[in-house]
């Protein structure tokens, strides 16, 4: 779980990960073990070769995650039931 009140350097991870987004700057392994190195509760890493294996899987894309898409056939058979429990923020890929 990210959580934005650890600060090293004066960096959070959510800023660390904003600014990788919003600079368009490529998402390498670094990167997230970077926002991994900024979080309370992550011990792990991945490395360079590890991630682009899982960026060469094919993705699903949802332009839009409102009720109506989320509750969809073509959301359901890809992704499952929608729950109305809370999930854990954090960076997922």
């Amino acid at each position: 779980m990210i959580r934005q009140t650890k600060l090293i350097n004066n960096s959070s991870p959510y800023r660390l990960a904003i600014n990788t987004i919003k600079n368009n700057l490529p998402v390498t392994a670094a990167i997230i073990n970077d926002i991994f190195a900024l979080t309370d509760e992550v011990s792990i890493s991945i490395s360079q070769d590890h991630l682009e294996e899982l960026l060469k899987i094919p993705r699903l894309e949802f332009a839009n995650l409102n009720k109506e898409t989320t509750k969809s056939k073509k959301f359901i058979e890809s992704i499952g039931t929608v729950r109305d429990e809370k999930c854990v923020a954090g960076v997922y890929i």
